[in-house]
């Protein structure tokens, strides 16, 4: 048994330094190239599975890449847009949205429409005719009237946007509350499991629309930035990581301690990705997108590096735990 709780500490070692949410700055990144894609990227869970689309020539094709399997076909699907832990994913068949895992394989569901996000308690939202819609686990369906619906979070809370282009606003829902207008966001495109939306906003100060952060908690917005031009996110993690797209400049990356940078600096110096763009991220800040390569189109996943204090505290545990056991 001392044996046993001696190698336990040391695992333990191993597991804090490994899952501890991962900042930019002063971090370095490894990439994988998951081959030639023509296609988008939708979404990345905590494994590092990554959905999407490929273009098959004729249409669209919905897909499945992890790191042991790599790219998997879901027959049937056009579009796949979100993926949970579980390995569950959701997407669109199709006029029609649908669930899938390795297990039951395709369903396909008889609103129209298509699937956006996936949580880990198996909750769907999805998007309609002029209309967003909420699926429970026991399969009941939810109608949210005259909003898109973007991002859910673990709690079930939804965000979105709500009326028409010009007068657009962003909105959150719960199942306590109903929908709330966030006052002061055009839109609402992603919330995490601490109430933090990422969204965008007009700055007074700026002829541009830019992202935004905006914390319900305490109501206050954090201005991101636009790299030159207006600026939309397109995922936001638990520690506030956001990436996201400009109108006519590049992908961006940005953190509190980071600030806002073009997503290609993050590249490891020998990398063959010429430019990349983030699509995704995780919560531990790995990024799912598409980049260059020779001028084609590959698709991609960025890992975080673990800094040589991570390394040098891994092998002390390792060498402690030895000593101990050696006597």
């Amino acid at each position: 048994m001392r044996k046993l709780n001696l190698l336990f500490a040391a695992f333990a070692v191993v597991l804090c330094c490994s899952v501890v949410p991962a900042k930019a700055s002063g971090m370095q990144y490894a990439i994988t190239d998951m081959g030639r894609l023509d296609g988008l990227i939708s979404g990345i869970n905590n494994n590092g599975d990554i959905v999407g689309a490929i273009n098959n020539g004729y249409g669209y094709s919905a897909f499945i890449w992890t790191t042991t399997s790599g790219m998997q076909i879901i027959q049937g699907a056009d579009y796949a847009n979100g993926i949970n832990d579980s390995g569950t994913v959701v997407g669109q068949a199709g006029s029609h949205p649908f669930i899938w895992d390795q297990t039951h394989g395709l369903t396909t569901l008889s609103i129209t429409g298509q699937a956006v996000k996936i949580n880990n308690d198996g909750y769907v939202i999805g998007q309609g005719f002029n209309e967003s819609f909420l699926i429970k686990p026991d399969g009941t369906i939810f109608n949210l009237y005259a909003v898109w619906a973007y991002g859910l979070n673990e709690s079930g809370q939804i965000v979105g946007v709500t009326g028409q282009t010009g007068t657009q606003t962003g909105f959150i829902w719960d199942e306590q509350a109903d929908i709330q207008i966030l006052t002061g966001l055009i839109q609402a495109r992603g919330i995490n499991d601490y109430g933090q939306i990422a969204g965008v906003f007009r700055n007074a100060s700026s002829p541009y629309q830019h992202a935004c952060i905006l914390d319900i908690k305490t109501n206050s917005i954090i201005d991101i930035g636009s790299l030159g031009s207006e600026s939309f996110p397109t995922s936001i993690n638990n520690s506030g990581q956001v990436v996201g797209f400009t109108r006519s400049g590049p992908s961006f990356y940005w953190d509190s301690q980071t600030g806002l940078i073009d997503v290609s600096a993050l590249l490891p110096p020998d990398s063959q990705f010429a430019s990349i763009s983030a699509s995704a991220i995780n919560n531990y800040g790995q990024i799912a997108g598409i980049g260059l390569i020779n001028g084609e189109s590959h698709a991609f996943l960025l890992s975080p590096v673990p800094e040589p204090t991570t390394v040098f505290l891994f092998g002390l545990g390792i060498i402690l735990a030895r000593r101990k056991l050696s006597k």
